[in-house]
This record gives structure tokens, C-alpha cells and sequence, in this order.
């Protein structure tokens, strides 16, 4: 969090998102922070801590609903 209250960029949003569903939370709040030209220049790929956040809570729960018995 920055001094003026606003939620920057969280690290590792993805590996939280996965203790979270492993710990077996429901809900997890994920800021959904500004991309700038700046940030996309040097990484043309970046996406936002909420993409992120949600693309690894879909595919989370994508490899849990298709484990198999031997999974278990």
C-alpha cells in the first residue's frame, strides 16, 4: 500500500491465489491495478494483479474439477 492509500502491484499474486484455494478460501480480493503505456513498453505481455488473479483461479479450479482418482 503507498502512503496516498492506493494499492500498488502485488508479487506473486498468482502463488497466493493458489495457497488461498489450497487452504480452502472462497474469496480472494485482488486489486485491479492500472497497466500504463510506460509498464507495456517494457513488458508488452504484463496484465493486471486481477487478470492474473483470475486467470489462475479458472485454470486452479479447471485441474481440480479434471483430477482423476489417482489424484486424490
Amino acid at each position: 500500500m503507498n502512503e496516498d492509500g492506493t494499492v500498488g502491484r502485488i508479487g506473486g499474486i498468482d502463488k497466493k491465489v493458489v495457497a488461498a484455494h489450497e487452504d480452502g478460501m472462497e474469496i480472494f480480493f485482488a486489486p485491479d491495478d492500472e497497466i500504463t503505456e510506460a509498464m507495456l513498453s517494457v513488458n508488452p505481455d504484463i496484465k493486471s494483479n486481477y487478470e492474473v488473479a483470475v486467470q489462475t483461479a479458472e485454470k486452479n479450479r479447471y485441474e481440480y474439477e479434471n483430477r482423476t482418482c489417482e489424484d486424490h
